[in-house]
């Protein structure tokens, strides 16, 4: 007798074949009319035992890991239901599942020790319950609401603020005649670019996924606005393809150079530049990248000091954020509530199932109407720390 471990598959054969001993018992008790025999009821004893014991070898072959719990699919309806109508008995059974198929094209198993498809448990009464990790892209995220950037949606027609120069009172005598002044009116107007993106997936990638790529599907195409939205937004040039939009930073001329040491008098200096301007400290912060945030974490204010430059996230008493799109070495410092951006109109999502039926295939097809403008362009100042 061999001593090598049996593998999954084996054992799932095992079972389904004690099954269907089970059920050929049942079936010719049912139609005699009649109780078990003795020889009946021993076999099906050895059976069920039999059983038990597969059953509890397969849980044993189970690989710890997180399991996220998911909905049964279609197909652990279907062995289900075929159980229920041969009097077989159901197990759910937690198979850890990787993505993949075999050479015939069918869903796949991983155990570590063989690959097992999930036609070697159809019948067996184990239903393969998927256990998937979903790893999202490495995303920042939209973080509008933490510089506090103003964004409206729904918007139509023109976006504009109007403007007014403001002037001084003046000083006179008693009986002095006023000269009259006039209050010069102007409007800044917030012009969109249209951004747009499309995913396409078969048939049977959504049919066999039960739903689950639609609904990745949905969020990943307005998680693309996000990240063009950002792009636009802390970028220090006109991202390609945009005409209107254009964030506070791109091709800014309010621009002060710092050593490759950085100090905390830079930075002093850099919020000054801004303030200088009248502009209100209210909603003020320091954008950068993560790399150079942990360089300035690591950079004391002064030579022997166990202060850093940045510590708890604030850089010379402003919140400091990050985004990749700003660029190592470059750091943004401004009052992002004067740089408001708008939703024109709404999102459109089409579905399209005919396009390209010819493979099989259906469009996701997503487009917006988003537009900014830069009311204060002296509120943003752009420091660039020099390289070693």
């Amino acid at each position: 007798m061999s001593n090598k471990p049996r593998t999954v598959a084996e054992i799932c054969r095992e079972i389904n074949a004690n099954c269907d001993r089970i059920s050929e018992i049942a079936s010719a008790c049912e139609k005699e009319k009649r109780n078990r025999t003795e020889a009946e009821d021993a076999e099906y004893a050895s059976l069920v035992r039999s059983n038990d014991m597969n059953r509890m070898m397969l849980q044993s072959m189970q690989r710890p890991a997180n399991v996220q719990k998911t909905s049964v699919q279609r197909e652990s309806m279907r062995i289900l239901r075929e159980n229920l109508r041969a009097n077989r008995s159901t197990t759910v059974m937690l198979v850890r599942e990787d993505t993949g198929t075999s050479a015939g094209g069918a869903e796949t198993v991983s155990t570590g020790d063989e690959t097992v498809t999930t036609s070697d448990l159809l019948g067996s009464g184990i239903i393969p319950v998927q256990q998937q990790t979903l790893l999202k892209p490495l995303d920042e995220g939209l973080i509008f609401s933490k510089v506090g950037v103003p964004f409206r949606t729904g918007l139509a027609g023109d976006y504009f603020w109007p403007t007014y120069e403001g002037g001084e009172a003046t000083i006179n005598g008693e009986k002095d005649e006023l000269k009259a002044t006039k209050i010069p009116l102007s409007k800044l107007k917030a012009s969109y670019d249209r951004f747009g993106t499309m995913i396409v997936a078969t048939r049977e990638s959504l049919t066999q996924s039960a739903g689950l790529l639609q609904s990745i599907i949905n969020t990943e195409l307005s998680d693309r606005f996000v990240r063009a939205i950002n792009h636009v937004q802390f970028s220090l040039s006109k991202v390609t393809g945009a005409k209107n939009t254009e964030g506070p930073f791109s091709s800014t001329k309010n621009v002060v150079n710092i050593g490759a040491v950085p100090k905390l008098k830079d930075f002093t200096m850099v919020k000054a530049k801004v303030f200088a301007k009248g502009v209100p400290s209210d909603g003020c912060a320091f954008v950068m990248t993560e790399g150079t945030k942990a360089m300035l974490e690591a950079t004391p204010v002064d030579a022997g000091s166990g202060i850093m430059l940045v510590q708890n996230d604030h850089l010379a008493g402003f919140p400091v954020y990050c985004s990749h799109f700003i660029g190592d070495y470059n750091v943004g410092f401004g009052s992002f509530q004067h740089n408001p951006w708008g939703q024109f109109g709404q999102v459109s999502i089409i579905i399209d199932p005919y396009t390209e039926a010819s493979t099989n295939s259906v469009r996701f097809v997503a487009n917006a109407d988003f537009g900014d403008a830069v009311l204060r362009p002296e509120a943003f100042v752009l420091a660039k720390i020099a390289t070693a």
